[in-house]
């Protein structure tokens, strides 16, 4: 078992706490089966394209850096890497370097799978079921 993180872009809208001096950041994400943000697909090991998708309004909790396993989770860019040639083959292990050398490395990482993102409408609806 290894770490598996998946980068993605946002542009942020408000900020909640702390400053942003960019337009948009690159975060990681822990990538959990079963997790809330991850695709529910046990053949597609990935972030849920429902919840993270274009123009879809998050709440994210981030914090920075790239991630404690960033390291680890980006490493599948020399064959030497044993991780990464357990899980692929050559052909899946090229495209993944050529994913890893292409990818910034994110400023930001959203440390808890559970409960690090939240859907506005999701929030919305919670807010106002407590008003009631």
């Amino acid at each position: 078992m290894f770490a598996a993180m998946q980068l993605v872009e946002y542009e942020p809208t408000n900020v909640l706490k702390g400053e942003l001096k960019d337009t948009s950041v690159v975060a990681s994400h822990y990538v959990v089966f079963n997790s809330p943000t991850a695709d529910a697909r046990e053949d597609h090991p990935q972030l849920s394209p429902v919840l993270f998708r274009p123009g879809r309004e998050l709440i994210v909790l981030l914090n920075a850096g790239p991630g404690k396993f960033w390291p680890e989770a980006s490493a599948c860019t020399t064959r030497a890497n044993e991780a990464c040639a357990m899980v692929s083959n050559d052909e899946q292990h090229i495209e993944l370097a050529k994913a890893a050398k292409s990818n910034p490395i994110p400023a930001f990482t959203v440390e808890n799978e559970s409960c690090g993102v939240l859907a506005v409408e999701e929030w919305r609806a919670k807010v106002l079921e407590l008003l009631k």
